[in-house]
C-alpha cells in the first residue's frame, strides 16, 4: 500500500487574526503618516502598499477604499478628544482649572495622536464635503463651543479683560494647537515636568 503523506498542520486561527491584527496597524500607521506628511488625497494606495512592501490588492484585504483607513485614523481619537474635552468642560472646576485643563488635554492628544490631529487640520475641507465624516463636523462645532463658553465664563468671573474677543481667541488657540502638532516631537521626560 502507498505510504500516506504526513498531513500538514493547520496554523491556528488564533494566530492567523493575531497576525492580521498586526499587519492591519502596521499598514494603518504607514497611512497616518503619508496622509499627514504628504495630504489625504494624492497618497496613492500604491505608495502605502510599497513602503509596507506587499501587493497593492494586500491593502484590500484589510481595507476597500482609501477612505476607510482615513475613518480609522481619526475617528476614535476625534471621539475620545471631544468626550474627554466635554467632561472638562460640564465638570465641576473653576474656569481658569478648566481651561487649563483644556490645553493639556490637547497637548496630551497631540502627543498621542499626532498624525491623526494634523490630519484633523489639514484635511478639515476634505471632511467637512463627505457625509461619512459627518462626526468631523459635530465634534469641531462641540469642541469650539466649549472653548468660547468657557473663554466668555472666564470674562465673566474677571480672569480677562472685558474687551477680549472670545470668539477670535478660540480660533488662535486652535490654530496655535495645530501649529505645535507640525513641529511636535515626543519628549516624555519634559512633558512629564509640564503636566506633572
Amino acid at each position: 500500500a502507498q505510504a500516506s503523506q504526513p498531513r500538514r498542520r493547520r496554523r491556528p486561527q488564533t494566530a492567523r487574526h493575531a497576525d492580521n491584527i498586526t499587519r492591519r496597524e502596521e499598514i494603518l500607521a504607514i497611512a497616518a503618516h503619508r496622509f499627514a506628511q504628504h495630504g489625504f488625497e494624492p497618497t496613492t494606495v500604491r505608495e502605502i502598499a510599497k513602503e509596507a512592501e506587499i501587493h497593492s490588492g494586500g491593502i484590500y484585504h484589510h481595507f476597500l477604499p482609501k477612505e476607510d483607513m482615513l475613518d480609522e485614523i481619526i475617528r476614535a481619537p476625534l471621539l475620545s478628544l471631544t468626550a474627554r474635552a466635554m467632561a472638562i468642560f460640564h465638570g465641576p472646576a473653576d474656569v481658569e482649572t478648566r481651561l487649563t485643563a483644556m490645553f493639556l488635554l490637547y497637548l496630551d492628544h497631540i502627543k498621542q495622536h499626532k498624525s491623526a490631529h494634523l490630519l484633523l487640520f489639514n484635511e478639515r475641507r476634505f471632511l467637512r464635503k463627505h457625509e461619512r465624516f459627518a462626526y468631523f463636523a459635530d465634534s469641531q462645532r462641540s469642541l469650539f463651543d466649549a472653548w468660547l463658553k468657557l473663554l466668555e465664563a472666564g470674562r465673566a468671573d474677571g480672569l480677562f479683560r472685558d474687551d477680549l474677543n472670545a470668539f477670535v481667541t478660540v480660533t488662535m488657540i486652535l490654530r496655535m494647537t495645530n501649529a505645535i502638532a507640525e513641529w511636535f516631537e515626543d519628549d516624555s521626560s519634559y512633558y512629564t515636568y509640564i503636566t506633572g
